[in-house]
């Protein structure tokens, strides 16, 4: 029921908060690990968690040129 639960109300996020514990981290990663991954290319899976703000800001710029 859970899942079903989940489905039900989930919602899309656009705007984030900088405030997120080492621990929701790990949870989040640990997730996307376990994850089902097309033709089970696992060894070609990459996650990258990006944690300065001008960092992210620099990558937003750049990738906004593409979209």
């Amino acid at each position: 029921m859970e899942t079903v639960k989940a489905i039900k109300y989930r919602r899309s996020i656009r705007r984030y908060t900088s405030r997120l514990s080492e621990e929701s981290l790990q949870a989040v990663l640990m997730t996307g690990k376990a994850a089902p991954i097309g033709m089970a290319r696992y060894r070609e899976m990459h996650m990258t968690v990006i944690r300065d703000k001008a960092t992210l800001d620099e990558f937003n710029r750049n990738a906004a040129e593409y979209c």
